[in-house]
Order: structure tokens, then C-alpha cells, then sequence
């Protein structure tokens, strides 16, 4: 039996535009479902929806880490620091 949390995970994002993100011409593939983007990442099927100060991840695997993830769209960037 698959547990249903471990294919999900609110990642806390700030400043973060996940639409101009996976559409910016450096990432591939990914396709508009409602509100939600849905690709490819390292392998892994994953939907994301975008929330105030937040976005939902969901997987098709389960996955204790999502670290994978949080890597592939730099939230932990302060882009403040950046710029």
C-alpha cells in the first residue's frame, strides 16, 4: 500500500514564480494542467501547484526526500542576495 504523504510535500517558496521558472527556456517539457505544471524531474514524474508562500509537490513514487526536488528549482535561493 502507498502512503498517500509520502507522494506529496509543501515545499515553503518566497518571491517564486513557478511558471516563469519551468517556462524561463532552461527547463523542458513541462506542461500546464489547470493551475498546476506537471514534468519530468531527474526521472521522476511530479505535479506542481503553486499557493501563497507555498507549492504543493506530488509525485507518482513515494519519496522520504524530496531534496531532489528543492535542488532542481532552487527554492532555497535567496534571490535577494543574488541580484
Amino acid at each position: 500500500m502507498v502512503c498517500v504523504e509520502a507522494r506529496t510535500k509543501t515545499i515553503a517558496v518566497s518571491d517564486y514564480d513557478l511558471g516563469a521558472t519551468v517556462t524561463s527556456g532552461q527547463a523542458f517539457r513541462w506542461r500546464k494542467q489547470g493551475e498546476s505544471w506537471v514534468g519530468i524531474v531527474y526521472g521522476r514524474w511530479v505535479r506542481l501547484t503553486p499557493g501563497d508562500s507555498k507549492m504543493i509537490a506530488e509525485g507518482a513514487q513515494p519519496s522520504e526526500d524530496w531534496n531532489w526536488l528543492t535542488h532542481y528549482l532552487q527554492t532555497d535561493l535567496d534571490l535577494g542576495e543574488v541580484l
